[in-house]
Formats: structure tokens, sequence, C-alpha cells
């Protein structure tokens, strides 16, 4: 359809229509014919834009002209833009390309006069922790700091990368910077409390918490998902009696259960073996599931092995049953099921779903503390 438009000479050709074609070309044919295809653009559309497409291109498929593009631009009195040094440190992050991004981020730093951005350096940062450069990383971090300008995306991300260092005390550090700096929601609560307890600190994640209890209702409206945080590692901690503490507090403060707070209830409950009460929360936690949700094959496995020691197959079938209607086993996998429980007509040494094969399961799996965060899409575009 651009090609049809502009060779019709209904529209004429435009550098945005070329770095469009340029994307689709590569996508389509491969970065051979989006090379002949930039070969033969008239010269005076070969511009920032077109350029960019092209290394764009480059980065997507083909690392090893990327230096030599930019020379060509420099060579031409083309400037670079800050997208185009993002695309050069995302395509260096992928080739893991340590002396490329160090370069690039000492070119930019000594003699570039384009303003860069918090989550330029922090997308550099990222690829410094997963590179193991965890001194470079901590620079970058530092840097991106320095340009947040209260921005609460970036004080929320910044917060979960020093908690991937490890580094505790610049957590806190920032979290007070996070507040005196802005106005603090529930999402950047959620942060703080998810980066403390990745961080193993439960004492620091309480502390918090309290405080924004302390702002309901006035400035804030309660969210389930910032309690869970800290119910989800008093599950993994098998700390049942805090757990029920903590829950009951919750529902005095009007909080409500939801799917993954019933779920956390249920895995302490199995690490204390109160089997009945178990079952019974992972009941409650199915009955209200929505397909986003599944819980994990090792926490079902343990409650059909209860129900069928029970002897109680109809109770057994009814909970079957439930993860079929919820579309969390196949039918197939229902069917199997429904004769363990009944006829006991499966190996005896394996138990529950444990029997079957890997997908028993939809999409199975635990669910972790990180997964409360609904994390901003952060990348390296100037915002």
């Amino acid at each position: 359809m651009s090609f049809w438009m502009t060779d019709k000479r209904y529209f004429p050709l435009m550098a945005s229509d070329v770095a469009i074609r340029l994307d689709l070309i590569v996508r389509l044919h491969g970065i051979e014919h989006a090379e002949n295809y930039f070969n033969s653009v008239p010269k005076q559309l070969r511009g920032l834009k077109v350029y960019c497409a092209l290394l764009e291109c480059f980065a997507f498929c083909n690392y090893q002209k990327l230096d030599s593009l930019m020379h060509e631009m420099e060579e031409k009195g083309i400037p670079c833009s800050i997208h185009t040094y993002c695309t050069f440190l995302s395509a260096y992050a992928a080739q893991r390309n340590v002396d490329g991004i160090d370069n690039m981020l000492q070119k930019v730093q000594s003699g570039c006069n384009i303003a860069l951005t918090w989550n330029f350096y922090s997308t550099a940062g990222d690829f410094y922790i997963k590179a193991g450069h965890f001194d470079k990383a901590l620079t970058m971090l530092k840097k991106s700091e320095e340009l947040c300008q209260g921005n609460s995306t970036a004080y929320n991300y910044l917060l979960t990368q020093y908690a991937t260092l490890g580094k505790n005390e610049e957590v806190l550090r920032l979290w007070e910077l996070y507040k005196t700096n802005t106005i603090v929601y529930n999402k950047g609560y959620m942060f703080i409390i998810s980066s403390l307890l990745r961080l193993d600190d439960i004492e620091s994640a309480e502390k918090i918490f309290d405080e924004w209890e302390s702002q309901i209702p006035v400035t804030l409206k309660y969210d389930i998902r910032i309690p869970n945080l800290l119910l989800g590692a008093y599950s993994r901690k098998g700390l049942l009696e805090k757990f029920e503490s903590f829950a009951s507090r919750i529902t005095l403060k009007g909080g409500k259960p939801d799917v993954r707070t019933w779920y956390y209830f249920a895995t302490v409950l199995l690490q204390r073996n109160e089997m009945e009460k178990a079952v019974n929360a992972m009941k409650e936690a199915l009955l209200i599931s929505q397909p986003w949700w599944k819980p994990s094959d090792k926490s079902l496995a343990a409650c059909l092995k209860y129900l069928k020691g029970k002897g109680d197959v109809d109770e057994a079938a009814k909970f079957i049953n439930l993860l079929g209607d919820k579309d969390i086993i196949s039918a197939e996998v229902q069917v199997k099921l429904l004769s363990y429980v009944k006829d006991g007509n499966v190996d005896s040494t394996l138990d529950g779903l444990l029997m079957l094969d890997g997908d028993a399961l939809h999409e199975s799996g635990e669910i972790h503390q990180t997964s409360e965060v609904d994390k901003d899409s952060v990348d390296c575009k100037p915002k």
C-alpha cells in the first residue's frame, strides 16, 4: 500500500515514508533488501529520520554494520539524536558488547550537546547489571537519579534497580528522596515494598506499610496488592501466625482478599501441613480466579493427594471439576485426575498432578512477589 501510494504519484515520497518502508522491508524480506532500498532513495531524503530507520534495521539483525553507519552519518554531518544513541545502546546490550557501551557512553558524555534522559542511563545500568559490572551499573543509576526531576516512573524503576544490585541503603535513601520530590501514590508504595522484600528486609517493608496504611482513606485508596506483598513474604517463610494476624488487620481496615491473598494463605497452610484449611483456602482462590492467574502444580498436587487420602471422592471430584471449569487443566487431564481419585489408575509412586506430563497445567507457575507490581514499561526513549 505504501509503495502504491507513491509509485502511482498520488502522494509525494517523504522521509517518514522511507523510514516506515525500511522497517517493513527488513521485517518481511531481510536486511539486504532494506539496504538496497535505502541505496535507491534520493539523497535529499536521506536525513536523520531515514538514517535512524536504517540504524534500527541493523540493530534488529546486523550488528556488524552499526559502527560503519555511525561513521557515515558523522562524515555527512548528520547529527545524532537521543533516539540514535538509545538505538546503539540497545543494540550493544543485545550483543553483550561491554566495550561498545563504554565507548558510546564516553562519547555522548564528553562531546554531545544532546540532553540525555534518566531512562538512557537507566537502560545502560540495566545492561551493566546483567553483564555483572556492578560498579559501572551503580554509576549509571546515580546519573539517572540526577535526571529524575520528580518523575514517579523513574523513581519506581530505580528502586527496583538498586534492589537488584543488593543496595538496601540506596533503596531507603532514594525512597526518602522520592517522598521529598514528588507525591507518592499506591504504585510507588508497591515498588518500595517489593524492592525491600527482594532484599529480605521485611522490617523496613513493614514500617513503610504502616506509613502507607496511615494515609488510608485520606489521601490514598486501599489497594489489596500492597498488603499482598507482605502476605506473600510471610507465606514463603512459613510465618502462619504472622500471616493470620496481618490478614485480620487487612480485613479490619476494609481490605477485601483477592485471589493472591487466598493463594498465599493456602501455600503457608500447606507448609504447616494444615491440609483441610489449605484446601479450603485454595478453593476460595480458585472460585474468584481470573484467566491470567494459575496456581502452581505443586500446591494443587498436595491438595489432590490430601483429598484422595481422605477418601472423600465427591469433594475431590468437585475440586478437579473446578480446575477444569477455570481452564486451569485441560479436559484430558481432568478425566485422568478424576480416574486417579476414583479408581487409583495411576502409577502409585507419583502424586497428584506430578504424575502427569509437564503440561498438566495451562501456563502453570507460582506467583512471586514482583508479579504484584504492574511495572511501567520503561525503554530508552525521551519522555
